[in-house]
């Protein structure tokens, strides 16, 4: 009995991004991750979490455990202060400063030595932090595009978790009914058991009394057709003997006159006749000495008589209907176990009929349903947002950009314009431009980034929290385990799927999910359906052998041989049958003379008496009157030759039988007594005992349909690795899609707002090294004197000297 595999759904692919997959930005994502770990080295707090949701503790304890686990964050966030306060600050009474000519407001700058040197430091260290900039920029915009995409692609991803979900979902009434229906298999093979219970009990009944009955029944058919063979030989062989008797008796009287007469000739005709040979003459054979078989004959008779071979034939026929008969004894077994098998079918229809799993499928279908529904209603304002969103991260990006290109483009302008031996204030309008775009920098980055910083706390704070307190809690599975310690009473799972006597939890329905283990055991349906129950069939078992115990099967009685018929075997054998010896009497049959040789002897002494000569002229006579009386003697011998070859025949025939009945007799008698003493002994507990192997064979048919239907139910079917998808696309989207994207977003963003300081005061420096100055000064020492040219004042101070100063 094959009963087959379930089929496992063919799902949809889902498209997205994993949750270790960032794409190019997996690095960025490992150092967000690790800064974050730095920042909140703390575990997760389970028991803080609790307490808060529950109220257990002082709100002043509750207030100070939850500062000092975020006290990584709060660090940040007072630095990030402080950089929004004091970076406005100082930019304001730089303004201040310059505005009343000092910090650089003047356009005057001492020439030196250093000045070369110092100016191409600054040069290289805002090209390189310029360039560090501009990478950050470029994963802002990098990670702000790959935010909008994985946000695009979102949905999709749920939607597709929730289409193998409810693929999922429809496969399991289908799996369920394919593994009841299964039931009419056994249940087909014990009908047709049933109905075919004549060969399939009685037959094998049958085969067995074969294997011991009918070889003994074979050897006695055997011997008694060698009895029925032999009857009638010996009847003929007595009649022959009886109607040769006389005929034989004068034949062999006048034979054995001719042959006097002739041996008497011989002696008188001498030498001539000396080659005459009278020994086929002879007579050896007596009929009177062949033995009176009458009794044999009388015994043979007296068992034939009995037909003995008509009972063996209905012994034969009685065998041979043991499967019929069983088939009729058993009828009304039949029909009783049969509506038994209509019990059995209703009662393993009502597993898909009374069990709860509809009930849970269906609040499983109706809760994808209702989330499906609401990803589709927000899908749109999601989409507009995530616009929005992208709009102000590229407008910030352009920010930073903006800066970073004020840097590069006063830097290429500033070194494409400047002259080595031109005087500051002598320099180019491309030079000048280059300084003016270097101050254009530094002001925008005054007035941008303690902008930008307040933006990257805020983001920060969402990201950071949210990976540290959802995102690798989810991952490490913590949060699964503070919801199913009752921390949400409205999370219930076991309430939400209609589980009354099940303990669900939500990580536990999780680990299973993903390691695609079957939802009979996730869900912990035993303690919701008895199963067991169910598939618990003893009951039927029991009816069905009580009622096959009250059927009285058994074969029809059989007698192999009767008991007069016994009897006769037995005198038979006892008798002087086998003793019978004819071997001598066929040898004596067979030198007996024959027409041949009296016809060849005549013509000998025909030939004999012409030879002779006149001298024995009285021989000649004789010879001649001697071959006369033997062709006289041919036409008796003739007239008794066919009964002579008819005893012949019989004799061989009889003599043949003899030998075969010998070997057989005693044991054909010992086998048939045997082989009724088989039947009369053995047969019922063969009966018995494939009666036993009839019953097991079908319930074996129940026994395996139930432990695959257990096996199938509990093991194999419905596999729920789609929901466990389902968890990991949201996963997906919370974490990687948004979280994670987020967190590289703030930090490409903080980088750059972090560098724009630096930058800007390498800016400031440098810019005076491009921008065309008022004034100047030159020393004496200095390696410019000879080649520069300066501007003197037409009324320098006194105080100032000996330094050299002009004034416009």
């Amino acid at each position: 009995m094959e009963l087959g595999n379930l089929t496992e759904p063919v799902y949809e692919l889902i498209p997205g991004l994993a949750p270790e997959d960032l794409g190019g930005l997996r690095g960025l994502h490992a150092m967000v991750q690790g800064f974050l770990g730095l920042v909140q080295p703390n575990p997760f707090p389970q028991d803080l979490i609790r307490s808060l949701i529950q109220g257990q503790e002082d709100s002043s304890t509750l207030i100070k455990e939850v500062l000092a686990y975020e006290a990584g964050f709060l660090v940040c966030l007072l630095l990030g202060l402080l950089f929004v306060v004091l970076v406005p600050l100082v930019g304001l009474c730089f303004c201040c400063c310059r505005l009343c000519g000092n910090c650089g407001g003047r356009l005057h700058q001492n020439q030196d030595k250093g000045s070369t040197g110092r100016r191409q430091t600054l040069a290289i260290l805002l090209l390189l932090l310029s360039i560090l900039l501009l990478a950050g920029n470029s994963l802002i915009f990098v990670s702000n595009q790959q935010m909008s995409e994985s946000v695009s692609s979102g949905p999709g991803s749920l939607n597709s978790s929730l289409g193998n979900m409810q693929i999922f979902l429809y496969s399991i009434p289908q799996d369920f009914d394919k593994i009841i229906k299964a039931s009419s298999e056994p249940v087909g093979n014990v009908n047709a058991s049933l109905q075919d219970i004549g060969q399939q009990l009685g037959g094998k009944v049958l085969v067995q009394v074969q294997g011991e009955v009918y070889p003994a029944l074979g050897n006695m058919s055997e011997l008694l057709s060698e009895a029925q063979e032999m009857e009638k030989e010996l009847q003929v062989m007595t009649n022959s003997s009886e109607k040769l008797q006389d005929q034989w008796e004068v034949l062999k009287q006048n034979l054995s006159a001719v042959q006097t007469e002739l041996r008497d000739i011989k002696q008188d005709c001498g030498d001539p006749c000396k080659s005459l040979e009278l020994n086929d003459l002879d007579i050896n054979f007596n009929i009177s000495e062949i033995p009176n078989v009458d009794p044999e004959i009388e015994l043979l008779s007296n068992l034939l008589n009995t037909n003995p071979q008509a009972h063996v034939q209905q012994a034969y026929q009685i065998l041979n209907s043991t499967p019929e008969a069983v088939h009729n004894q058993t009828r009304d077994f039949v029909a009783e176990a049969q509506g038994l098998l209509e019990s059995i079918l209703k009662q393993l229809d009502s597993i898909g009929k009374e069990n709860q799993l509809k009930e849970v499928l269906e609040n499983v279908d109706e809760m994808l349903g209702l989330f499906g529904n609401q990803i589709k209603a927000v899908e749109p304002y999601l989409s507009q947002a995530d616009q929005y969103r992208w709009a102000v991260g590229v407008c910030l990006g352009c920010v930073v950009l903006l800066v970073v290109l004020c840097f590069m483009l006063g830097l290429l302008l500033g070194s494409l314009g400047l002259q080595p031996h031109t005087l500051p204030t002598q320099r180019g309008c491309l030079s000048n431009s280059g300084g003016n775009l270097l101050m254009a920098g530094a002001g925008f980055s005054f007035l941008f980034s303690w902008l930008l910083m307040l933006l990257v706390m805020g983001l920060f704070l969402l990201g950071g929290q949210g990976y540290t307190l959802v995102c690798q809690p989810w991952h490490r599975g913590e949060l699964f385990q503070v919801i199913d310690s009752g921390l949400l009473p409205g999370l219930n799972l076991s309430q939400i799927l209609g589980l009354e006597n099940s303990t669900l939890t939500l990580g536990g329905f999780y680990n299973n999910c993903q390691h695609n283990e079957p939802l009979w055991s996730t869900l912990n349906l035993d303690s919701v359906i008895h199963l067991d129950g169910y598939l618990n069939l003893s009951q039927y078992k029991d009816q069905i052998q009580d009622s096959f115990d009250k059927v009285q099967i058994h074969t029809n009685s059989v007698t192999l041989l009767a008991p007069k018929q016994l009897s006769a075997l037995e005198k038979l054998g006892h008798s002087g049958l086998q003793d019978l010896d004819f071997s001598d009497f066929l040898s004596q049959l067979g030198k007996n003379p024959t027409k041949e040789n009296l016809g060849k002897l005549a013509t000998q002494l025909d030939a004999l008496a012409s030879s002779l000569n006149q001298s024995k002229a009285d021989v000649a006579k004789k010879l001649q009157k001697g071959a006369k009386d033997l062709r006289r003697l041919q036409d008796p011998l003739d007239k008794i030759s066919p009964e002579m070859q008819s005893l012949n025949r019989s004799l061989l025939r009889l003599q043949s039988s003899i030998q075969q009945i010998r070997a057989q007799l005693n044991g054909s008698l010992d086998a048939i007594q045997k082989a009724q003493e088989f039947l009369n002994d053995s047969v019922p507990a063969i009966i018995k005992n494939e009666s036993g192997n009839f019953l097991y064979t079908q319930f074996s048919y129940f026994q395996k349909y139930v432990e695959w239907a257990s096996h199938m139910l509990r093991k194999e079917m419905a596999r729920c690795g789609p929901a466990a998808q389902v968890l990991d696309s949201v996963e997906t989207v919370v974490c990687s899609v948004v979280v994670g994207n987020l967190n590289i977003f703030w930090f490409s963003l903080g980088w750059c707002t972090v560098l724009l300081l630096p930058g800007l005061i390498l800016a400031i420096r440098l810019a005076k090294y491009y921008r065309r100055m008022d004034t100047a000064d030159v020393f004496s020492g200095d390696t410019y004197v000879n080649r520069q040219a300066f501007e003197m004042s037409q009324k320098p101070p006194p105080f100032h000297f000996p330094r050299a100063e002009t004034r416009y």
